[in-house]
């Protein structure tokens, strides 16, 4: 007899966690890159929960390598938010409701450009601007040469 109780209570604890479950909301972040080279990131939010009953959520964006971080709040329904200005290294984003209550946690690294690459072809890009700037005018005077 006290093994029967003992699995009707179980199966009955089982019964309230699983309908306990169903009334929260939740989330799953991705990312548009793993590793954020191009100066901006897009983090889609996908709501794989019931609709949360908060009007709102938030967004916390963390430097992990400087500690560093900012929050940015969103309406509930929103399902995609891009960011740009991000310092260099590793950082994690946690989604939370009104209530504080966290959806979802992902990361990401930013790892941007060279200076000294950026540079070395601005100077290459300026070479040839004045070597075609030359060759256009060049080409002008021998065609008005010709044509007197």
């Amino acid at each position: 007899m006290l093994g029967i109780v003992s699995v009707w209570t179980t199966q009955l604890a089982m019964a309230i966690l699983l309908a306990m479950s169903f009334g929260v909301s939740a989330a799953k972040l991705i990312v548009s890159e793993e590793v954020a080279s191009a100066g901006y990131i897009t983090i889609h939010i996908e709501h794989t929960g019931p609709p949360s009953s908060y009007d709102r959520s938030e967004l916390i964006v963390t430097n992990i390598t400087s500690n560093h971080s900012f929050s940015l709040t969103l309406p509930a329904a929103q399902s995609a938010v891009t960011l740009s200005g991000l310092s260099d290294g590793q950082h994690s984003v946690k989604y939370i409701d009104q209530s504080g209550d966290a959806l979802a946690e992902t990361s990401f690294i930013v790892k941007h450009h060279d200076l000294n690459l950026a540079l070395i072809l601005f100077a290459l890009g300026a070479v040839l601007f004045v070597i075609l700037t030359v060759l256009i005018v060049i080409g002008m005077k021998q065609t008005e040469r010709e044509s007197v």
